[in-house]
């Protein structure tokens, strides 16, 4: 007979029948904290269905609000998991353990920064979630934010919600610098994620993210945009001055930022990396010259042609010696680049060439993004 009950107690929890479920509870007697096969408990089907009444309605008759079903979720788990933040809230108010992990040693604030909930995020933090707890894969909550950006971004979404929850965890002391187990950082995501989520970038690079650290398959932050195509996050990281020619024989293949962005047909990468002081060599030239890609007719199209022409200009004319002495001045100083150049007393026309002001104010997005920067 009371396996019946709970059987039914199961259906009308599923159904969110607040009435039907109080009288089981309050004149058939059957257990708050009873476990079903899957190790859920009447609260973890009412915190994943969204039943704020009957979510109250348990809380009220004393339920184990840290139990974990079978994949170690407890109800916390489950509402951040399904966005019912309401039920969230409640949750944690009424005193849940907000550090405990699943089966993959995720926490509940892991999952809350993956959906983007601020509200969330931010009470998590104030009831003491740590900000560098990793999971299995040694991923942070700021890792699992960004990742939960890069689909956003991808498909077309809004990332500003994402933007807020990197600030809250920043503040919160998180590493911005810290890699998972396949060597990816927070700005590695970031610049994966696309140009979409250059402001991220921004605030990252601001609190002192690495630009140079390399990330999966020994990629730099500036050759995965470069592979990707992503010109303002391009733009970004060598208005930071990383380093062009950092690690080059440790890209996909050995190939540097420029031969990768040359091989793809992206030329004003290309044009930018020039400008930075990226150099040609005769290797790479020599291989470039036999594997550009050609149009589905084997002939190669006007782009491709466009950017063979240049390149070819470039491997045979040497820079001139303006163009060498920027390059030294960058690749010294790097990071320091604009601090140093600002207190240098050159003309302004001067200062703007070292700095690659021309380039990379080139597109009202970039003087947008690099202005909110130098604020």
């Amino acid at each position: 007979m009371t396996e019946k009950l709970y059987s039914q107690l199961h259906t009308y929890l599923h159904q969110c029948e607040l009435r039907k479920v109080r009288n089981l509870f309050l004149n058939q007697g059957l257990s708050v904290n009873h476990r079903y096969a899957d190790g859920s408990s009447p609260i973890h089907i009412a915190a994943e269905k969204g039943a704020y009444a009957i979510v109250q309605l348990l809380l009220g008759l004393g339920v184990n609000v840290n139990c974990k079903n079978q994949h170690g979720q407890t109800p916390l788990f489950l509402a951040v998991q399904k966005s019912h933040e309401d039920i969230a809230r409640v949750i944690i108010r009424r005193g849940c353990s907000v550090n405990l992990t699943d089966s993959q040693q995720r926490t509940a604030l892991h999952m809350a920064c993956a959906e983007g909930l601020t509200q969330i995020v931010q009470i998590l933090l104030e009831e003491g979630a740590r900000v560098k707890m990793q999971d299995k894969w040694g991923r942070t909550p700021l890792h699992t934010t960004l990742m939960g950006a890069l689909g956003i971004s991808h498909n077309q979404g809004s990332i500003e919600k994402f933007v807020d929850v990197v600030q809250l965890l920043v503040q919160q002391g998180c590493d911005v610098n810290a890699a998972d187990h396949q060597g990816a950082t927070p700005l590695f995501l970031t610049v994966a994620a696309g140009d979409k989520c250059t402001p991220i970038a921004l605030f990252l690079l601001a609190k002192g993210a690495d630009p140079n650290k390399p990330g999966r398959h020994k990629l730099t932050p500036l050759k995965l945009a470069s592979l990707k195509g992503y010109l303002d996050m391009c733009k970004l990281l060598l208005y930071e001055n990383c380093d062009v020619e950092i690690g080059r024989d440790q890209t996909i293949r050995g190939k540097s930022a420029l031969q990768t962005a040359a091989e793809k047909g992206f030329i004003h990468i290309v044009k930018l990396l020039v400008a930075s002081g990226c150099q040609l060599h005769l290797e790479q030239w020599l291989y470039m010259s036999d594997h550009m890609p050609s149009g589905s007719n084997g002939t190669a199209n006007e782009n491709e042609e466009s950017m063979m022409e240049y390149l070819k200009d470039l491997a045979s004319h040497p820079q001139s010696l303006k163009q060498l002495c920027r390059g030294i001045v960058r690749r010294h100083w790097r990071r320091r680049l604009n601090a140093h150049v600002m207190k240098l007393q050159y003309p302004e026309i001067l200062k703007n060439y070292l700095r690659l002001k021309d380039e990379l104010m080139s597109t009202e997005r970039s003087v947008a993004k690099v202005e909110y920067l130098k604020s």
